[in-house]
């Protein structure tokens, strides 16, 4: 809908929708998914991301903590290792994830690797869930290191934390410093250190590489052995890196300028130039701005819309409904040589043929109305009545 004129004497029309694009599909499709899903039936509504899970994995019943999620994943596939760290505002280093259903399991929740395979156990259904930048335990391991204050190792890891392990929050309120606790055994801390199947779920890369928002990989990713895991340190508190401006981007993928648009082109609103008519669209930049103060505007401008034609189906109209005008838009002065506006809201007119045709009624003498009777002034000592009087009854005169 395309609106102009004042608040007191509006004009609309009727316009084509913008063609939807990929935002509007990505949109429609997530309405979809989350219309459609079925795993808020075992997981909290306080958890955001869960519609992402019914495409990539299934939902299963563990003795031990009831409803799991498992994902379609490869055998040699481990929680928190496809995707980079980026340093957030408040929340300091948190995990962004490359897989497509990587939201709510890595924000929720604990993993925990179970009898078919890595599971994710999302807490109870009831009770309030809280967002946090990752569910993991740090440490440290190997010689060298010396990046960032407090940390002496030369590599950094991180384990998913598994159900009601204790988490240590590096972030917030009322967080310190650094905070190592030497000589732990890795395995022996955190369950999902522990290898299972010939699978183990930590992850580990250099200390120099860790701050610069890098993508886990094969180039980057350092495994630990069981002698290097027994001489950990455990990392407490503040993570003693500095973040470079790659990590603070949350999109690890290059900006795209040639779909930017160019503000410095469109530094005015576009404005309906006095001279054209509403078929004829903006002018960039040109004509006379309305002026609208107090309640009154010196032009029409057109609000929203191209004021094209396409798709249009009227012109400009009035909100009463009754009156199209694709004349050019004047001015309030120009205005009051027009004819008024009739009212779209006519009175009710009752005319059914038989009284069309009647003829006109006889004349009929009546004889005046007897002294004191009904339609006479009433006595001043007439006792007040209840119920609502002399203008009750039949026939009265004051019944149309």
């Amino acid at each position: 809908m395309e609106a102009r004129g004042t608040p007191s004497d509006p004009e609309y029309m009727i316009n084509a929708a913008i063609p939807q694009d990929q935002w509007d599909t990505w949109n429609i499709d997530r309405d979809r998914a989350l219309e459609r899903t079925s795993s808020y039936r075992y997981v909290s509504p306080d958890v955001a991301g869960a519609e992402d899970l019914d495409t990539y994995g299934r939902w299963t019943s563990d003795p031990q903590y009831g409803n799991v999620w498992v994902p379609y994943e490869d055998p040699g596939w481990a929680p928190y290792r496809a995707g980079r760290w980026v340093y957030e505002d408040f929340y300091g280093w948190t995990w962004v994830s490359d897989d497509p259903w990587g939201w709510a399991p890595y924000h929720y929740g604990n993993w925990y690797m179970s009898s078919f395979g890595w599971a994710w156990y999302p807490g109870p259904i009831y009770g309030r869930h809280y967002w946090r930048p990752a569910m993991v335990g740090f440490f440290g391991w190997g010689v060298g290191g010396g990046v960032g204050f407090g940390f002496g190792f030369g590599n950094v890891g991180w384990v998913p934390l598994a159900p009601f392990e204790r988490f240590h929050a590096w972030y917030g309120r009322g967080i310190g410093g650094t905070s190592i606790v030497n000589n732990i055994a890795v395995a022996s801390t955190y369950r999902n250190a522990r290898s299972v199947n010939g699978r183990n779920g930590v992850t580990s890369i250099a200390a120099a590489d860790f701050g610069r928002g890098r993508a886990i990989n094969s180039n980057n990713f350092v495994r630990a052995s069981s002698t290097d895991l027994a001489r950990a340190g455990s990392v407490q508190g503040r993570l003693p890196f500095t973040a470079s401006a790659d990590a603070r981007r949350v999109s690890n993928s290059p900006v795209n300028t040639q779909s930017m648009p160019r503000v410095s082109d469109n530094t005015r609103f576009a404005q309906r130039s006095p001279a054209q008519g509403g078929s004829q669209g903006f002018s960039q930049g040109q004509g006379r701005q309305a002026q609208i103060i107090g309640g009154q505007s010196s032009a029409r401008p057109a609000v929203i819309g191209g004021g094209n034609s396409n798709g249009n189906t009227g012109g400009w109209r009035t909100f009463e409904g009754n009156r199209s005008n694709t004349a050019p838009a004047q001015s309030q002065s120009m205005r009051q040589n027009e004819a008024p506006r009739q009212n779209v809201q006519q009175p009710v007119r009752i005319s059914p043929s038989i009284v069309r045709e009647r003829g006109p009624a006889p004349a009929v003498s009546r004889p005046p109305a007897p002294s004191g009777g009904f339609g006479a002034p009433r006595p001043q000592s007439s006792p007040q009545r209840s119920g609502g009087g002399g203008n009750r009854g039949g026939g009265g005169g004051h019944k149309r």
